[in-house]
């Protein structure tokens, strides 16, 4: 890609983490236990929930009239701000800013975006 792109695509990614960023704390978990050879680490990324139609157990949301939904939430993270942050599945996020702070699990994590690696994360 050109070098113009990657200048342009990291000023962007820039100014939504400074707009929309939330200060997220990494937990690194193995096992099911807290990894002692990877470091606690915070950082800020954009936390999106609600992306995807939400599911219940019967199909579609609008289908059944259960209040209990699974909808999608992913950590947005800049590959630029953060280039040695290292995740992985069945870790734990905390999201520092929300009231209560909201704790999540990696579910899935993808890494070939440009500009983020993208966390998809379910709620504790």
């Amino acid at each position: 890609m050109p070098p113009k792109f990657h200048a342009h695509r990291d000023k962007a990614i820039r100014k939504v983490d400074e707009i929309m960023g939330e200060t997220l704390r990494h937990y690194p978990m193995i096992n099911g236990m807290a990894d002692a050879a990877r470091v606690k680490t915070e950082f800020t990324a954009v936390v999106r929930s609600g992306q995807a139609e939400e599911k219940n157990v019967s199909g579609t949301s609008a289908s059944w009239g259960s209040r209990i939904t699974s909808g999608k939430t992913e950590v947005h993270i800049s590959r630029l701000a953060y280039p040695d942050l290292l995740v992985k599945d069945g870790d734990r996020i905390v999201a520092l800013d929300r009231p209560g702070e909201h704790r999540f699990q990696v579910a899935g994590i993808n890494d070939r975006m440009h500009g983020r690696i993208i966390l998809e994360v379910t709620e504790l």
